[in-house]
């Protein structure tokens, strides 16, 4: 099995995926795939094996892996083959694509492999519906790259039938906004764009009134434009309500097939903007699609 770690060019933008061969993985390729094509990016294809699974590491001259005689060897020597086939594919549709066999911890090689390739997003699959009882946020492999990575995180749900249409944005008005929103732009050119902004239903009357509305309303269009957001296609709206209770109100108006937000801290998806409401929003957006996004390094 070869470390294609040095295999890929720097003429095009790159998107990692992470491909563990089930059917949530396949999501990820899939939406992957799609993202490629519209962004003109190549694919990276990255498969991580636990160090049970070869008998050394990777040799740093020869960049080989050698598998060990054991039911995780075998499989990593297939998942070899099946990267091999996925390459093949995207060739097929057009796409340039390159593969990574990793040895580690999937979350951390993740992580590294995105940020040491200068890739601009990271897709990882998660199950389309998670259940109540479940959660995204005490340690999958998803959330664990959020945490050991400052490359945008989109969690694939969604199968893929188009590109995204209708984005909902849960913002506030500051820096890691406006890089979520920039990458909204570039991710879903074409979509409309739902810019919304909830005011705690605690505050002062001052903070309330219609004027103050108004000025965040102003302050975020600005945003959206410095962000190449067309106009024509955002609306921003500012509600006094709950944060939690507000967002689950416009996944049910508004159906959108995209929800992104910005993670103020790596410390997983639980310190996304809206902090500990993101685990609720994971839930109730169940079967959409969801953008995460760090702070620049």
């Amino acid at each position: 099995m070869t470390d294609t770690h040095d295999a890929v060019g720097t003429d095009l933008a790159t998107i990692a995926v992470g491909i563990d061969f089930t059917p949530s993985s396949r999501l990820a390729s899939d939406r992957a795939s799609l993202v490629a094509k519209a962004t003109h990016s190549r694919l990276l294809d990255v498969h991580v094996v636990p160090e049970s699974a070869v008998v050394a590491g990777k040799d740093a001259e020869a960049g080989a892996v050698i598998p060990s005689a054991t039911a995780e060897g075998r499989r990593a020597l297939r998942a070899a083959s099946a990267l091999a086939e996925e390459q093949m594919s995207a060739d097929v549709a057009g796409i340039e694509a390159q593969t990574l066999l990793r040895v580690g911890r999937p979350y951390e090689e993740l992580a590294h492999a995105a940020e040491s390739r200068g890739a601009w997003l990271l897709v990882v699959g998660v199950s389309p519906s998670i259940q109540p009882g479940e959660t995204l946020l005490l340690g999958t492999t998803a959330e664990l790259a959020l945490r050991h990575g400052s490359t945008p995180v989109l969690l694939a749900r969604e199968n893929v039938a188009h590109t995204y249409g209708r984005v909902l944005m849960p913002v506030a008005p500051d820096d890691l906004s406006l890089r979520a929103m920039r990458m909204v732009a570039r991710l879903a050119p074409d979509a409309v764009y739902d810019v919304v902004h909830f005011l705690p239903p605690g505050g002062s009357h001052e903070s309330k009134s219609r004027a103050h509305r108004d000025a965040v309303v102003a302050e975020l269009a600005g945003l959206c434009v410095d962000a190449g957001l067309e106009p024509a296609r955002t609306r921003v709206r500012v509600f006094v309500a709950e944060a939690r209770e507000g967002i689950l109100g416009e996944l049910r108006h508004r159906a959108p097939d995209l929800v992104a937000m910005g993670t103020h801290a790596r410390s997983g998806i639980a310190r996304v903007v809206l902090g500990s409401v993101a685990d609720y929003v994971i839930h109730a957006a169940a079967g959409i699609d969801v953008l995460v996004v760090p702070p620049e390094k």
